[in-house]
């Protein structure tokens, strides 16, 4: 990978990340949910007043803080955001509607009085609404930055310090004779158990003067030898 390409993919990753992380936190902090109160007075409840709303919005603020620095993070970061999001569609309206019962069952003494002098009762919502349209923007907008977290995270993914890290310390390369395995971080040209070559079955060289052979060849090309399979 060139030095170009490695400056463009963070370059394009921290913006992205830049981006869901800020789409993030302005869909946490917007309405999750939208209900009308005594049938007439509009109601929105913004999604960091919900348990998941502000784990959605700390996922943000933290990778604005300097989370950014390692897309492996944000990536897991937004997977979790994700998440949150989907059970949120849940459990948002479900804590809504929860809340509207508990008001309503308050108002039963209240409700008592007024029907002796055959007054309407007070009604706080109505809570037989269907699920979806309690729903408010700012859960898709929460959804819609997390995916963008999560492209950024993915595209970072290759430059990644932490990524690079785990890759070089647990991938194993494997030897397509006896079939051993070693880590690739060791560069192995011959197996470690056989002896054999490690270059791919397209890529064979000679293993004197490592010029490169056909996969039929009996001898190398360059220096004559014998090619040993």
């Amino acid at each position: 990978m060139t030095s170009f390409t490695i400056k463009l993919l963070r370059a394009l990753s921290a913006l992205l990340l830049w981006a869901g992380a800020a789409g993030v936190i302005a869909g946490a902090l917007s309405p999750w949910a939208a209900i009308k109160i005594l049938k007439s007075v509009d109601l929105s409840v913004p999604g960091a007043l919900f348990a998941q709303g502000g784990l959605c919005l700390a996922a943000g603020v933290l990778v604005l803080l300097g989370l950014r620095r390692s897309p492996l993070l944000c990536l897991i970061a937004a997977i979790y955001t994700l998440g949150w999001v989907h059970t949120a569609t849940v459990e948002v309206p479900r804590r809504v509607k929860h809340q509207a019962i508990g008001a309503q069952l308050a108002l039963f003494p209240i409700n008592r009085l007024l029907d002796q002098f055959h007054i309407n009762d007070l009604e706080i919502s109505d809570w037989s609404r269907p699920n979806e349209e309690l729903l408010a923007p700012g859960l898709d907008w929460t959804n819609k930055g997390a995916l963008v977290l999560l492209f950024g995270g993915l595209i970072g993914l290759p430059v990644d310090p932490i990524a690079l890290f785990i890759y070089k310390w647990t991938a194993r390369a494997k030897c397509r004779h006896c079939g051993a395995t070693w880590l690739k971080s060791r560069h192995a040209e011959f197996c470690p158990q056989c002896g054999h070559g490690t270059a791919p079955a397209d890529r064979w060289h000679c293993g004197v003067c490592h010029g490169d052979l056909g996969l039929k060849d009996k001898f190398c090309t360059h220096c004559g030898v014998v090619v040993v399979v």
